[in-house]
């Protein structure tokens, strides 16, 4: 049984993607799991975020942000919302986004990324 203790390998980030203040990103299974995807946990301390950013190095990347605590702004092309506890965004490869705690609160968002899932014509989506 493999289990990761919540901070285990949590590493503290400044300027994420030149984004205001420094956040606490807690990666899950780095270098242990063989799934095709990343999971973190992202601490948003209240003003700090993530800037404006596209994933050019590589163009097949998508994210998914899932928000479990708090609020924060999201940007993506030229739209702009905000999400709650719940909500999520879904960043397609190549488009630009960006998350900003701008609350007085701080914020904690799940992220999972990796490349789309590619199913045959007839399956079920995930």
């Amino acid at each position: 049984m493999r289990i990761q203790r919540r901070g285990e390998q949590a590493i503290t980030a400044p300027q994420v993607h030149d984004g205001p203040g420094e956040l606490t990103i807690d990666r899950y299974f780095p270098g242990v799991s063989r799934l095709p995807v990343s999971v973190h946990v992202w601490e948003f301390p209240p003003g700090a975020g993530e800037g404006p950013h596209t994933h050019d190095e590589d163009d097949s990347l998508a994210e998914l942000y899932l928000v479990v605590r708090g609020s924060v702004r999201v940007t993506s092309g030229d739209e702009t919302a905000e999400l709650h506890e719940g909500d999520a965004l879904y960043a397609a490869p190549g488009e630009e986004h960006g998350v900003l705690n701008h609350t007085d609160r701080p914020a904690t968002l799940v992220l999972v990324w990796g490349p789309p899932a590619v199913t045959a014509p007839g399956s079920p989506t995930r």
